[in-house]
């Protein structure tokens, strides 16, 4: 009889262990470095020239609004937003055009990046944690070229559908978590994995 109090009593707190670090609603953010390991800089660096520059990944930020979890389970969902720099590509050389306009040296830049935007699940167990994402990325590419006359940009307006997912550990700070991990996002065929840490926090 002591025997099943105590694997009754056990097994209590075992499930409360698996749900005290998942709040139902709660806020998070994170920053991290994407190393833009689906682009290839090859034909960039055949063609900058002297003083071009090509250049992938940069520092990405984002934020998750968690709404709601499974009753007595460790899972939660919610919504975030994030910012990816891609790529940075600058070509510089040559002249345009003839007679007096030969001697002007022309520009040209593309920035790549975007905005995904995503609904989240989440599931926590003894501090480590995953989840995946599903969204659309909102784009927020340039290009722009220059000569000594004049300059022209263009800001790209599409976007596209993708898909992610994250993982890593976290400390328990009280309500808040202190946590280290990786994120994927996925944007066309390129795929962004962003080393990061950030902190969660249960309202």
């Amino acid at each position: 009889m002591k025997k099943n109090i105590f694997r009754s009593v056990l097994a209590v707190f075992f499930a409360m262990g698996l749900t005290s670090q998942v709040s139902a609603i709660g806020v998070g953010g994170w920053v991290g470095y994407n190393l833009a390991t689906g682009i290839d800089l090859s034909g960039c660096e055949s063609l900058k020239g002297t003083s071009g520059e090509c250049s992938k990944g940069g520092i990405a930020v984002g934020g998750d609004l968690w709404l709601f979890s499974l009753p007595a389970m460790p899972i939660k969902f919610g919504v975030g937003a994030a910012y990816v720099p891609v790529s940075y590509q600058k070509y510089v050389g040559g002249t345009v055009g003839g007679g007096s306009g030969s001697s002007s040296f022309y520009t040209v830049e593309y920035k790549t990046g975007f905005i995904p935007v995503y609904a989240e699940a989440r599931a926590d167990f003894m501090g480590f944690f995953g989840g995946v994402t599903v969204g659309y990325n909102i784009s927020t590419s340039t290009a722009s070229t220059s000569t000594s006359a004049n300059s022209v940009v263009v800001t790209a307006a599409s976007g596209n559908f993708g898909v992610g997912g994250f993982a890593g550990y976290g400390i328990g700070l009280g309500p808040v978590k202190i946590e280290a991990g990786l994120r994927l996002f996925s944007a066309g065929s390129a795929s962004n994995l962003t080393p990061f840490v950030g902190a969660q926090i249960s309202l």
